[in-house]
C-alpha cells in the first residue's frame, strides 16, 4: 500500500469513528518514522583526471552520490523555519588520490548567505552558510565533548568567503586555523536562478590522518557531513541543519557517524558494496566508587571558586589549586 492509500484509509477510519463517538473526533497524531540505516560510502580513486578547485563540478565523473534530502536527516524544523528540500538539501561525493581527499557537494537552498568579509574570527563557526566535515581515522568517537574517541578527529570548514581558505577546526581544544592554499582550499560558487550552491575542497591526507598514516585502497574512515542553513540575516545560528548521520537515531547524536572506504577502482566494487569492516569496540572504565567522589568534593570544598579580575596571577587567585 502507497502512502496516499494509506492516508486516505486512515482519514475514512476518523470519519467513522467521529460519528460513532458523542465525544468528536480523535487528534490524530504524526506517523512515526524508523531511523535511517547508518550510511556506507565508497570512494573512488582520481586516477588521471584533473580537477581544477573553482567551484564547477562539471571536471568531476559520475560518481555514486551521498544523499543528504531526507527529512529525517533535517534538525532544526520548529516555528516554520524548514520548508522542504528545496529549502536546504545536498549531495555529495568524494574521489581520492594520494596526496588528498576531494570532496563536492551541491546544496539545494532557496536563500544563499555568504560570508561576510569582516566576520571570519578563528574562535567558533563564523555566521554563514556552510559545511563542516567531520573525519574519524581511527572509529571510535562515541561522544561529544572530551570523548577519548576524538583526539585524532579533523573537522574542515567550507564556506563561500573570499579567502577561499580551507579551515581547520579543533572545537574540543577551542582552536583553528587556514590551511595554505598550496595544500588545502575551498571554491564555492552560487547558481541564485536554480538555488543551488556548489562546494568544492581539496583536504589533503596530511592533515585529516594521524602522522604517519597514509591512504590506500580498502582503508575505512568514519565521517559526518553537516550542512548549515542560515536564512535570517539577524540570527547568529542556523535555522536548519542537514546532517548525514542526524536521521539514524531517534535523536541527534554527536557520536555517530558513518563508514567511508577508499576503493582501488570501479572494478573492486563488481557491481556491490563491499564489505566493511565493524567499528572498533571501546571500552569505558568502570565508575570510581563512592568513597572516591567523597574525597573530591571535600578536596574542592577546601578550595572554593574565586573570581580572578587579573589584578593578581592565577596561582595567588587560588583558582590554580582548585584546578589542580
Amino acid at each position: 500500500m502507497n502512502w496516499n492509500c494509506a492516508l486516505s484509509l486512515y482519514s475514512s477510519l476518523v470519519a467513522v469513528s467521529a460519528a460513532q463517538d458523542p465525544a468528536g473526533p480523535a487528534v490524530p497524531t504524526a506517523p512515526q518514522m524508523a531511523p535511517m540505516l547508518l550510511p556506507q560510502i565508497v570512494v573512488l580513486p582520481r586516477s588521471a583526471r584533473d580537477l581544477q578547485i573553482d567551484g564547477s563540478l562539471l571536471d568531476w565523473p559520475e560518481l555514486p552520490a551521498v544523499r543528504m534530502d531526507d527529512t529525517r536527516q533535517v534538525s532544526g524544523t520548529a516555528h516554520g523555519s524548514y520548508h522542504g528540500p528545496d529549502d536546504v538539501s545536498a549531495l555529495a561525493f568524494f574521489l581520492w588520490d594520494q596526496d588528498a581527499l576531494y570532496c563536492s557537494v551541491a546544496v539545494k537552498d532557496d536563500w544563499h548567505r555568504a560570508l561576510d568579509a569582516s566576520t571570519l574570527q578563528l574562535t567558533e563557526i563564523p555566521v554563514a552558510d556552510s559545511i563542516l566535515l567531520s573525519f574519524d581515522p581511527d572509529r571510535d568517537t562515541r561522544g561529544n565533548g572530551p570523548d577519548p574517541g576524538r583526539l585524532e578527529d579533523r573537522s574542515f570548514w567550507l564556506a563561500d568567503q573570499a579567502g577561499r581558505d580551507l579551515v581547520l577546526w579543533d572545537r574540543l581544544r577551542g582552536t583553528a586555523r587556514s590551511l595554505e592554499q598550496a595544500v588545502g582550499r575551498v571554491v564555492v560558487l552560487h547558481d541564485k536562478e536554480q538555488g543551488i550552491t556548489n562546494y568544492e575542497a581539496r583536504i589533503p591526507w596530511s592533515e585529516l590522518l594521524p602522522l604517519g598514516r597514509k591512504p590506500a585502497a580498502g582503508i575505512t574512515i568514519d565521517v559526518q557531513i553537516v550542512v548549515n542553513d542560515f536564512d535570517e540575516t539577524t540570527d547568529s545560528m542556523p535555522q536548519t541543519r542537514v546532517g548525514l548521520v542526524f536521521g539514524c537515531s531517534p535523536i541527534v547524536d554527536p557520536g555517530l557517524h558513518a563508514s567511508m572506504m577508499l576503493v582501488a577502482d570501479e572494478k573492486a566494487l563488481q557491481g556491490m558494496m563491499p564489505s566493511f569492516p565493524p567499528k572498533p569496540s571501546t571500552t569505558e572504565p568502570p565508575a570510581p566508587p563512592k568513597d572516591y567522589w567523597q574525597d573530591l568534593t571535600a578536596r574542592l570544598l577546601q578550595h572554593p571558586p574565586v573570581v580572578y579580575d587579573g589584578s593578581t596571577s592565577a596561582a595567588d587567585c587560588g583558582g590554580s589549586r582548585r584546578l589542580k
